[in-house]
């Protein structure tokens, strides 16, 4: 998908391969999570 040019990086996103995109989707969650747990309170 990153090959055939289907997922493209952004200024904040930048995909260079398999282990960013893991990366990245990590980061996310753990940021989304915090947001929400910050919300609740």
């Amino acid at each position: 998908m990153i090959s055939g040019g289907e997922i493209k990086g952004g200024e904040l996103l930048k995909i260079y391969g398999g282990i960013s995109l893991l990366v990245n989707y990590t980061l996310a969650h753990v940021v989304i999570e915090c947001f929400l747990s910050f919300i609740k309170l």
